[in-house]
């Protein structure tokens, strides 16, 4: 991810002298993403991954922290974290664990026939987890009542968008939601949060929960799709092809109810939307935001559908 906050190598090393990893070798930053800062670590004892939280509080750190443990337990491929929380500067850190593995461009079949089992156990593995961490302190911004105000305001800011993004408001608004079968979501669910085996293609483990909340599982499979299959390839073949295999290797775990088959374009464009405002926001703050992704690809997406 990138960095917003730099922190030194003498930090660093107090903070994982604090978290029982050892004395620091070298740490370096990682600085392809767009939520949080990351420095991968080299101890003594391994390497590691330190993430400083920019946006979340030390009590939701928390709260994502227990998550993760809970699913790991479970047998959800998740890394759970080292430690209790370490504030910096009013802002919590974590260390984890560092998976080594793939982070391809281009999803294989077999890394998409995992992904599609890894998401299934994930949401299997997170029922009964609201008793540990209630719904309303994870993010909900996937979401139609958050994620429509969101669209409305991006639709003031930007002319050049405004017909479009009230149009599919529009056309969101009536997409059901509260009937569907939901429960614990990652909602962000894109290549550089999943690491896959070299050999078999296996999903290693699925990174990042920062965005995690509660809503329809639904919701989670599309933005897989999204991410993984719509946003590689243009071809409309290659994406039938892809998103077939993806959502056996789910059903191979968990089967979508029909009244979930029936919503899967509209999900789809869900996850687009959501994640073309997400792009249209962090674009106004460049500086503060690390990398900005081109918002024109998903609404090609989205308009592929109509």
């Amino acid at each position: 991810m990138s960095v917003y906050t730099n922190l030194s190598e003498e930090e660093i090393g107090r903070y994982a002298e604090s978290a029982g990893l050892g004395k620091v070798l070298s740490a370096a930053p990682v600085s392809d993403g767009i939520e949080n800062t990351i420095y991968r670590v080299e101890t003594e004892r391994g390497t590691f991954i330190l993430t400083l939280f920019e946006s979340a509080d030390d009590e939701r750190v928390r709260d994502i922290g227990r998550i993760l443990s809970a699913l790991a337990a479970r047998g959800v491929k998740v890394v759970a974290p080292l430690g209790d929380i370490i504030i910096h500067r009013g802002k919590p850190l974590l260390f984890f664990p560092f998976v080594k593995g793939l982070q391809p461009a281009k999803p294989t079949k077999e890394n998409l026939r995992s992904l599609g089992r890894e998401v299934a156990t994930l949401h299997l593995g997170g029922v009964g987890l609201e008793e540990k961490v209630s719904p309303r302190k994870l993010s909900g911004r996937h979401l139609a009542e958050k994620l429509l105000p969101e669209v409305s305001k991006e639709a003031n800011i930007y002319p050049e968008y405004t017909d479009f993004l009230l149009t599919e408001a529009l056309y969101q608004s009536r997409v059901p939601e509260e009937s569907l079968p939901g429960g614990l979501i990652h909602a962000d669910l894109f290549p550089d949060n999943l690491i896959f085996g070299a050999q078999k293609g296996e999903v290693k483990a699925i990174l990042d929960f920062a965005l995690a909340g509660y809503g329809p599982y639904l919701f989670d499979v599309c933005v897989a799709l999204l991410a993984c299959v719509y946003l590689v390839t243009s071809d409309s073949e290659e994406r039938e092809v892809m998103s077939k295999i993806l959502l056996e290797g789910y059903e191979s775990v968990r089967a979508l109810e029909a009244g979930e088959r029936e919503l899967i374009v509209p999900y789809i464009r869900r996850a687009a939307l959501r994640y073309l405002c997400m792009r249209l926001e962090r674009g106004r703050r460049p500086s503060e935001s690390g990398v900005v992704k081109d918002p024109e690809e998903l609404l090609r997406v989205i308009e592929s559908f109509k």
